[in-house]
């Protein structure tokens, strides 16, 4: 798929996070394996992951024209 969606191994758990983001249902799962906290839980989780969506973006417009 290619390294523009690529992220960092983690952990999707039972429990979600109560924030709740539209079109991204498996964030509110998602833990940081190595500190057991919940991605929304960190300052940069959005900066950080523009990218990534940016890049899931990118993909879905390739792949279906």
């Amino acid at each position: 798929m290619g390294e523009d969606i690529a992220s960092d191994p983690f952990l999707l758990v039972a429990k979600p996070h109560e924030k709740r983001r539209e079109g991204f249902p498996l964030d509110s799962l998602s833990v940081h394996i190595e500190s057991g906290k919940y991605y929304y839980d960190f300052d940069d989780y959005f900066e950080k992951y523009s990218e990534i969506d940016d890049g899931f973006r990118v993909f879905f417009e390739r792949t279906m024209l």
